[in-house]
């Protein structure tokens, strides 16, 4: 990859951590952004309301990172307060338990520099712990690309995966287009991200950057993470699935991708329809049977059918 290695010097990135109650970690996440070998533009921490000593341990980074302090209102809002402090057009996130390697930021560069800053947002893979059974998230994914990057013009068919290869913590998101197409929605509590890379990719610009960038751990405890409590089918996880696909049926999308995103809708009422059976609540699971038959009516023919021949 041939690059210009002093625009690349002169790229600015301006990094946001949103953090909760995770004094215990967040100082890692931070030095890992402080020991990157292209500098960050600057270091937004944004303290979501934390009830720990998270500002007394951010004390001793005071000259080298920004630290707004907030009411406790979700990721979605803190990553939101960040991306509004921010003075770069390129916008890094990291989660306040995971950590970058040593050339994230100079490796996202040299790529968005080659590009022409062509991209609405640049994701790079991360390593995984053990539980993936996986030797990095791509591959948990079942993502690859040739080359040390591609770009695509349109982005449809990488967020249209079942399980999209982006993550926060392995992207540099443009300012500019994160206002565009309306940034993080609040009320997503979980989904967030998953919308947000709807509507920067569905139609959009894309490049992914082959290399492992950061590490995803699972070091704080499952209660202070939403990905487990929510990824376990839970009645919660399927109210913002439902929500997310919802929002995005209302805006402007090709037929064949709102086919696709109805079956999704249709599968999450099926699936609240079974929790309200499990729970005995009659009329509430009538009704989400009712809705998802409504919207695919294919869709709870095949749940269905499944479930006889599975018990029979």
């Amino acid at each position: 990859m041939q690059v210009d290695e002093q625009r690349v010097a002169e790229l600015a990135i301006s990094v946001v951590i949103p953090t909760y109650n995770r004094a215990h970690l967040v100082t890692r996440a931070v030095e890992s952004v402080l020991s990157q070998t292209k500098p960050p533009a600057e270091v937004i921490v944004v303290d979501d309301g934390s009830q720990d000593n998270t500002r007394e341990q951010l004390a001793p980074f005071e000259s080298q990172i920004r630290y707004i302090s907030q009411p406790n209102q979700g990721a979605p809002v803190a990553r939101d307060t960040g991306v509004k402090a921010a003075a770069s057009n390129w916008v890094a996130f990291l989660d306040s338990d995971d950590y970058w390697e040593r050339p994230y930021l100079q490796t996202m560069a040299q790529v968005i520099t080659a590009t022409a800053e062509q991209a609405n947002f640049y994701f790079a893979d991360a390593s995984v712990p053990p539980s993936y059974n996986a030797k990095s998230f791509w591959a948990y994914r079942g993502f690859a690309i040739d080359g040390e990057y591609e770009l695509r013009q349109d982005a449809t068919d990488w967020v249209m995966m079942p399980g999209q290869p982006m993550h926060l913590i392995t992207s540099v998101i443009n300012r500019e287009a994160y206002f565009a197409c309306g940034g993080f929605w609040a009320p997503l509590r979980y989904r967030d991200d998953t919308h947000l890379y709807f509507k920067l990719g569905l139609g959009g610009p894309a490049c992914a950057v082959n290399f492992i960038g950061a590490a995803f751990t699972e070091d704080e405890a499952s209660d202070n993470r939403l990905t487990p409590a929510m990824a376990r089918r839970s009645r919660q996880g399927y109210v913002y699935q439902i929500m997310m696909l919802e929002d995005l049926l209302a805006r402007d999308i090709t037929s064949d991708v709102r086919h696709q995103l109805q079956q999704r809708l249709a599968k999450g009422h099926y699936g609240l329809a079974r929790l309200s059976l499990r729970r005995h609540k009659w009329k509430t699971a009538v009704s989400h049977l009712w809705q998802s038959w409504q919207i695919d009516p294919k869709v709870s023919q095949q749940q269905l059918f499944r479930k006889f021949t599975q018990s029979a």
